[in-house]
């Protein structure tokens, strides 16, 4: 009976089993969090460039607007932006009330790495800049017939 006793508390280690889960377990919270890390980095990537697609998208809205583009249905490719080329579309519609421009501005990019493309698009409405012409044109010829 002593010497079963006298085993029991001499025996201090881990048995082999114990250290093969003890592995195991480890390795298995390292794959989770490597697969998570990766995850973040590929929500992050996509994040940035859709920021970048509004950003370019609502500034080329903003420059139609301000006028220093016109108004007209067109495309054309933003040299390197980023970490890539981006290539936008401007489609003019008229509006749903006379003299208003539907202007909807979309930016994309080449296919990333998962094989989804960004796209991101802008609907601003704007007075027609002809009809602003037009009206400026009326009030001087009528000036002029009226001075006449």
């Amino acid at each position: 009976m002593k010497s079963k006793q006298y085993l029991d508390e001499t025996r201090r280690g881990m048995t082999l089993m114990e250290v093969i889960l003890a592995i195991a377990i480890l390795g298995g919270s390292l794959a989770i969090l490597g697969e998570m890390v990766r995850t973040g980095a590929r929500a992050s990537r996509s994040a940035r460039l859709l920021s970048t697609a509004q950003l370019l998208a609502d500034s080329i809205a903003a420059e139609i607007a301000a006028g220093a583009a016109l108004p007209e249905t067109t495309e054309g490719v933003i040299e390197q932006f980023g970490e890539t080329s981006w290539t936008y579309t401007v489609q003019v519609e008229q509006g749903t009330q006379p003299g208003l421009l539907a202007v909807m501005v979309t930016v994309y990019d080449s296919l990333d790495q998962s094989g989804k493309p960004t796209t991101y698009n802008v609907i601003r409405g704007m007075i027609d800049p002809q009809l602003e012409l037009d009206l400026e044109t009326a009030a001087a010829e009528a000036e002029a017939a009226a001075a006449a």
